[in-house]
């Protein structure tokens, strides 16, 4: 499946984490808008682990049950959401603008934790938001433990950038196709 490829490939390269794909119940063929979701979504979430975690290991689990297919993302660690192609706007605009040197932090406002972004990802899509389940990190293993709270404050110079929520639906991420 796609699903596989991509965590197979987010293995590859120096430095790159063990990833593992975890698969309960029988799998199936997925509705491709379905499919396509999980795929982005899981695909946000490696990306994720390479660039920022400094992870070694990555799991990701797929749930088929008899009647739908679920995701299970952590629901104890707090963040905030910040998509690459506003801050990527920000920094640019620093740079045309002529900001003076300094350190610049931008994030978009607001907190959630992976299982709020998921579901917020899927009901965007189109897609039942209830199909994303809860669980807690203690559920994937990690060499480390990540942070439960790790809310960057926006410096005060820093850009601003909007609501997580608002920004996440005009990123078109997760439209559905």
């Amino acid at each position: 499946t796609a699903l596989s490829r991509l965590v197979t490939a987010a293995a590859t390269g120096a430095g790159a984490p063990t990833t593992r794909l975890e698969v309960e119940g029988a799998p199936r063929e997925l509705p491709m808008p379905i499919e396509a979701t999980l795929v982005r979504i899981a695909q946000e979430s490696l990306n994720n682990v390479v660039q920022h975690a400094s992870a070694t290991t990555c799991d990701v689990r797929i749930v088929f049950d008899d009647d739908a297919v679920t995701l299970d993302v952590v629901d104890d660690q707090r963040g905030q959401p910040t998509w690459a192609g506003d801050l990527a706007a920000a920094i640019i605009d620093l740079v045309e603008t002529r900001a003076p040197g300094g350190y610049y932090h931008g994030t978009s406002d607001g907190e959630a934790t992976w299982f709020d972004l998921a579901q917020e990802t899927y009901r965007l899509a189109g897609l039942d938001p209830q199909r994303i389940r809860p669980t807690t990190s203690a559920a994937f293993v990690r060499p480390a433990p990540r942070p439960a709270y790790s809310v960057l404050a926006r410096s005060p110079r820093g850009p601003l950038i909007g609501p997580w929520r608002e920004r996440l639906a005009a990123s078109g991420i997760a439209d559905p196709r």
